[in-house]
């Protein structure tokens, strides 16, 4: 889905949110980041072009910080955020001894606390959604976040593979108003993308904070 950025119809009621994206579903806001973190790549613009080599096959599927830095902008409530990556720390809130149990190679990544995504910590300390799914390390994860003290919460599913005798599907219930139930655009999201639009970075050059400083 790398020649659709900003998103759009993958299949029939297969939506796709972009590289980055928030979309409305009813009443619910859905927000969303693509792809996994890689530190090499993270700075860069999304310089990649079709036909791909055997290197830009896998760094366009990486995390760029100009989308990370779109989405830290929403100000109004998200009620769901997906992302691929799992937020960095987040073991911290569910049953990490268990998950350590059943993936060994995951110890040495929980206890020096490197497993999972910074970026989409930040996004996760900032947004604060009520839910946040992800998937990526192929096991299924419940965890609860408490944002401060008194603060919101956010209940956080990572789910596994799709194969037989495999944690691969939880249905979850989302008050939402009547209809109609049906995708549309997000104002505020068509806002940050519109003013973002002139600094698009699409070079290897790296795209840093200062950059938007006067456009914001």
């Amino acid at each position: 889905m790398t020649n659709r950025y900003y998103g759009g119809w993958a299949a029939p009621n297969i939506y796709f949110l972009g590289l980055a994206g928030v979309v409305k579903f009813g009443n619910i806001r859905i927000g969303g980041l693509s792809g996994i973190h890689k530190q090499q790549h993270y700075q860069l613009g999304h310089y990649e072009r079709p036909p791909y080599n055997e290197g830009t096959i896998r760094s366009v599927y990486h995390v760029r910080h100009y989308d990370v830095l779109k989405l830290m902008h929403v100000k109004e409530p998200l009620d769901i955020f997906m992302s691929h990556d799992w937020p960095l720390g987040i073991t911290e809130y569910g049953n990490w001894q268990k998950l350590i149990r059943e993936k060994r190679f995951f110890e040495e990544e929980v206890n020096k606390r490197t497993l999972g995504s910074e970026p989409a910590a930040r996004l996760l300390n900032k947004l604060k959604p009520p839910y946040w799914f992800s998937a990526h390390l192929h096991c299924k994860f419940p965890a609860v976040i408490q944002h401060g003290e008194d603060g919101p919460t956010t209940k956080f599913l990572a789910l596994d593979k799709c194969l037989p005798g495999r944690g691969f599907l939880q249905v979850i219930d989302i008050p939402s108003s009547p209809g109609p139930h049906e995708i549309k655009y997000d104002e505020e999201w068509l806002a940050i993308t519109r003013k973002f639009n002139s600094i698009f970075p699409l070079t290897r050059m790296p795209f840093t904070m200062w950059s938007v400083c006067t456009c914001i």
